[in-house]
């Protein structure tokens, strides 16, 4: 904050007449002059604040949380967050999920996200359907469009190559040219609106390894995996989930609650 022309944020803000002040000093004074100030502005940016960086303390015997909201229970302490209270939201859902999942491999949550992120050309389609689908963009399909219907008879395998000089391009072309322009018409749109198609789970390549002893379980556990935020399914990956939760559980205790009276960030959080 520049030293000069201060005036307006040091009497609105409470904000200091030097640089170099320290920002939770900053969020601080500007919560503290909620309740003084009329201005609508200050009123909705300090309620935005107290919602993302609080969490809602309770007595887990004599409370109990909303539907729109999640919890963790530590001793006799509650820890309630909806989604506006962003900080503690994020921390008791790594916090829950790392229960979860505690007894479900990393491996098997890898193999559930690479299938969640795999591309999978929509039912009904040909095997040639498939590799135009599967092999090429949006934009080489409108190329290869163009190509083909530059002349009126189909093109042969080897002219196509000659051209190209990639087998693997040229088999390609070959293949859009036996489906014809309007066919490949119909596939740019299908790849412009991808299917979230979810495949059965015996399905799955390397499933198997997985549910060997009780398919029936595995497979409950593999479609529960499959429902899960990427963003978990990531940290359990890598084996960064359980570290996350430890670290959380400890850092929640130290959020400031909501309904505190004094709302001290500095004490609270030093």
């Amino acid at each position: 904050i520049p030293a000069p022309m201060t005036w307006y944020p040091t009497i609105l803000f409470g904000f200091p007449l030097s640089a170099g002040a320290d920002l939770n000093a900053l969020i601080l004074r500007s919560i503290a002059k909620e309740n003084q100030s009329e201005e609508p502005g200050l009123k909705d940016l300090t309620q935005m604040i107290r919602e993302k960086i609080s969490v809602y303390k309770k007595s887990y015997i004599s409370e109990d949380e909303n539907e729109n909201t999640i919890s963790f229970i530590d001793g006799t302490n509650k820890y309630i967050a909806g989604t506006k209270n962003e900080f503690a939201h994020q921390m008791i859902t790594i916090i829950n999920f790392n229960d979860q999942l505690k007894n479900i491999s990393s491996s098997f949550a890898g193999l559930v996200l690479k299938e969640r992120n795999s591309t999978r050309a929509p039912e009904g389609y040909s095997e040639e359907e498939k590799m135009i689908f599967l092999q090429t963009t949006v934009e080489l399909i409108g190329r290869i469009q163009s190509f083909i219907s530059s002349r009126p008879e189909p093109f042969t395998l080897e002219e196509i190559n000659n051209l190209t000089g990639n087998p693997d391009i040229s088999q390609v072309i070959f293949v859009a040219q036996s489906i014809g322009i309007e066919r490949l018409e119909e596939i740019k749109t299908d790849m412009k609106t991808p299917s979230s198609q979810k495949i059965s789970c015996l399905e799955v390549e390397g499933i198997a390894d997985f549910i060997a002893e009780n398919e029936e379980e595995g497979c409950k556990i593999y479609d529960m995996l499959y429902e899960l935020p990427e963003d978990i399914l990531y940290y359990k990956q890598e084996d960064m989930l359980d570290a996350l939760s430890k670290q959380f559980k400890s850092k929640i205790k130290i959020l400031p609650s909501y309904d505190s009276q004094e709302f001290n960030f500095v004490e609270q959080l030093y």
